[in-house]
């Protein structure tokens, strides 16, 4: 297709015509930090993992087999999630997800706190990973083994690493141990405020270029974008006033003199 000046400029100035609208959004969070999650009212923002063997069970006050598990959850009152033993085979897994978190910022870092309970003579392993949802690479952030004693520990932290960079999601995995005796559980989760991004606040007025590129920067190319009021240089091309009043200022692309496929760049700010 062979594209004259006429009309870059045309297609310059219905695209600009949308700045000259309204001003840029800033993305919504993934997921805004959750309540602690002490799983009395259900299984709350966790889901039970597609990709184990079993899933984890919630219960109030004791397991079902004797001298293995707890007899109450983490505050003496209400729910705990555990991994029933009896009837498994060692080395069986089951997992329960957190939602999918955006990325942590640079400068910030992202902590979980949880409660766990890992008590029977043949109990087997707890690991608190991260997977990024790009990769579904998992990364193990806290991970125990064996008898622990009859009592809840807690609260623990496991903090995500630099190295994750992408979006995320958190894992509780309980291994099956040797036999019945290897009941495993965890509690009340909280996560911590740098999990959670907190959306930046947008300027309350469009960019309308009044008074000159606002928040946008003037990066030249081969050329740059012009501010401009009234008619264009060119006859029959460009507007004759801005998209707002008719009396404005907009932004726009002079094409008198430029070379075909020449550019410009009007760049935001950065947005996370």
């Amino acid at each position: 297709m062979i594209y004259s000046a006429n009309s870059i400029a045309l297609f310059a100035v219905v695209v600009l015509g949308l700045a000259d609208l309204a001003a840029a959004q800033s993305p919504t969070p993934l997921v805004t930090c959750p309540a602690t999650q002490d799983f009395d009212s259900g299984l709350g923002v966790f889901t039970q993992s597609t990709n184990d063997d079993l899933n984890w069970s919630r219960r109030r006050y004791s397991t079902p087999s004797v001298n293995t598990g707890p007899s109450y959850d983490f505050d003496g009152v209400g729910y705990y999630m555990y991994v029933e033993a009896s009837g498994r085979r060692r080395g069986q897994t089951a997992k329960l997800e957190s939602p999918v978190f955006a990325a942590v910022r640079t400068g910030e870092s992202c902590s979980i706190w949880f409660a766990y309970h890992m008590y029977g003579s043949a109990v087997g392993t707890l690991n608190v990973s991260v997977v990024e949802t790009s990769s579904n690479a998992e990364t193990v952030l806290w991970s125990l083994s064996g008898n622990q004693g009859n009592r809840w520990y807690g609260r623990v932290a496991a903090t995500v690493p630099s190295s994750v960079t992408g979006n995320y999601k958190f894992v509780f995995t309980g291994v099956v141990g040797s036999s019945w005796s290897s009941d495993v559980a965890f509690d009340s989760v909280e996560f911590g405020d740098g999990c959670c991004r907190k959306p930046y606040t947008c300027q309350a007025h469009s960019t309308d270029f009044e008074t000159g590129f606002g928040s946008f920067t003037n990066v030249k190319k081969e050329i740059s974008w012009t501010i401009n009021r009234g008619p264009t240089l060119s006859l029959r091309t460009g507007p004759t006033g801005d998209n707002t009043t008719g009396n404005g200022y907009y932004v726009y692309l002079e094409t008198s003199g430029p070379n075909p496929g020449d550019k410009a760049w009007l760049v935001s700010p950065m947005f996370l």
